[in-house]
């Protein structure tokens, strides 16, 4: 919905791109629009040089002000007629703010001024357990193009099939043998990560390049113990259509997410570890999360694809009643 001034929004009912219109931005105003857009709203204004320096770098520029406030009726009812613009340029802005304006992001530039080497180490150390080795040249490439954040990929190879050559972006390969469960795996890769945070990722899903900068944010913002996309589009290879999701669900508190999508600090990780279970190894680490006491958090749902195929019994029409689109949606993939 439209709000006609930024006193009075309400952040937590802003996930889904709420459209507020100040014709232009008093001093102590300032603050508060960042906070708005960090929370989810798009604030649309006339000409101001200081929010035209803030957005710069955010590509949402042009979306959200204009040179004339003559043509701020026009750009307002572009915005609220075109619901996936809005969700877009929510998620685009919110990555922007969060990285730029925030106070994690003040801190370290202070005392990067004062010359103190205090940055914060944002290692991701990912774990990509595999039986496919047929699928790791694509989310290889996926990982290797990953912006915002230094990787390292720790490939492990579920069982003795021979890998392919030439695998971009690998740091280190730890064969685990096929008769140890997919927790053993992962803990393999546990052991051997260096980063101050672990993402799992799966061989046959695809991910978009802001999809570990994004959820290493999430992870900040929300303050949870574990992230993820619990909202997400998947791929019916077999059929070779993309079914988007419907609303709702993003940038939330959850109680399951899927196990492609996890990231978490490594510390906390090696506090849990991953269960030996035959089957749903990561619904048992947000079990594990859950009853010692952490929380889940739910990102938003571009830069990731679930991809189903043979190897799969899963019938995306049974969880999934969002839009159906031909092919591989790479829109999906970032927004």
């Amino acid at each position: 919905g439209r709000r006609d001034a930024l006193a009075g929004l309400d952040p937590a009912a802003a996930r889904s791109g709420p459209v507020v219109h100040q014709p232009a931005l008093a001093p102590d105003q300032r603050q508060l629009a960042l906070a708005a857009l960090a929370a989810g709203a798009l604030v649309v204004t006339g000409p101001d040089a200081w929010w035209a320096a803030a957005l710069t770098g955010s590509g949402a520029e042009p979306d959200l002000l204009v040179d004339d406030a003559g043509e701020l009726p026009d750009l307002l009812a572009a915005l609220l007629a075109d619901d996936e613009r809005r969700h877009r340029l929510s998620v685009r802005l919110r990555r922007h703010v969060q990285r730029h304006h925030s106070t994690r992001a003040a801190l370290v530039a202070v005392v990067g001024a004062l010359g103190i080497d205090t940055a914060p180490d944002e290692r991701i150390s990912v774990l990509l357990p595999s039986r496919r080795p047929d699928r790791l040249a694509a989310v290889t490439a996926d990982l290797a193009a990953q912006r915002h954040v230094e990787v390292e990929l720790l490939l492990l190879p579920h069982g003795d099939a021979p890998l392919p050559e030439g695998l971009p972006g690998v740091t280190r390969v730890q064969r685990v043998s096929a008769d140890r469960p997919l927790g053993a795996v992962l803990n393999a890769g546990l052991d051997l990560a260096t980063g101050a945070y672990c993402a799992k990722v799966d061989d046959d899903d695809r991910y978009g390049p802001d999809h570990l900068g994004d959820q290493l944010l999430a992870l900040h913002h929300s303050g949870a113990e574990l992230v993820g996309r619990r909202v997400h589009a998947v791929y019916a290879e077999d059929r070779d259509v993309t079914l988007r999701p419907g609303p709702g669900g993003e940038e939330c508190f959850e109680d399951h997410l899927p196990g492609g999508t996890l990231l978490m600090p490594t510390a906390t990780l090696r506090a849990v570890r991953w269960r030996h279970v035959p089957r749903a190894v990561d619904t048992e680490l947000v079990r594990a999360v859950h009853l010692t006491g952490g929380s889940v958090y739910s990102g938003h749902r571009y830069g990731y694809v679930r991809v189903r195929h043979g190897d799969h019994t899963y019938d995306p029409e049974v969880a999934f009643t969002g839009e159906e689109v031909a092919g591989l949606d790479h829109t999906m993939l970032q927004a």
